[in-house]
């Protein structure tokens, strides 16, 4: 029979979960301790601000077949008063990163991501996203669906650097995740 397994740091003691987010205006700042997390949607070709996330899944046998997985996504808020458009897409992380030293120009202390922002499509992040939804104002809540990326995971625990999470569109939007 399937079985339902729900990742949220603190919920049933899990705290498999780490998370930050880069940001261009401020390259060596390191946000893993801030409590949000911000995700913009302008700077072509980059937007500003992506959000990385990771959670640990090695409790759930190798063997498993993921039927379906989503992220589900809280706005706390938005960094513009008309509610923007913006896309938000989720990428596989293809390399190491730590939370508490992750910036726009490194993943980790002493090793530089081959972009800056976690935007080499061959060695940071894959080039194509998991999934892509809009948001389009802070009542509205995401959801990612991640099926792929969590199977990838579950089966080679090794290759579970997380995921980015990228905002896009024309209206520079800017929302942060609670």
């Amino acid at each position: 029979a399937p079985t339902e397994v729900t990742l949220q740091q603190g919920l049933d003691s899990y705290a498999g979960a780490s998370d930050s987010y880069i940001h261009l205006w401020n390259p060596d700042s390191n946000f893993g301790a801030q409590t949000q997390l911000w995700v913009r949607s302008d700077a072509e070709p980059y937007p500003y601000a992506s959000a990385l996330l990771r959670f640990d899944v090695t409790t759930i046998p190798a063997e498993a077949l993921i039927k379906a997985a989503t992220l589900k996504l809280s706005i706390a808020g938005s960094g513009t008063t008309d509610n923007r458009r913006m896309d938000i897409s989720s990428y596989g992380v293809r390399r190491p990163w730590d939370a508490n030293e992750v910036t726009w120009n490194q993943a980790r202390s002493g090793d530089l991501w081959a972009a800056a922002g976690c935007n080499d499509t061959e060695i940071d992040r894959d080039a194509g996203p998991s999934d892509t939804d809009t948001i389009t104002s802070t009542t509205n809540s995401p959801v990612l669906t991640v099926t792929d990326l969590v199977q990838r995971w579950v089966a080679d625990p090794a290759s579970n650097y997380g995921m980015l999470l990228l905002g896009s569109g024309t209206q520079s939007g800017v929302y942060s995740f609670a």
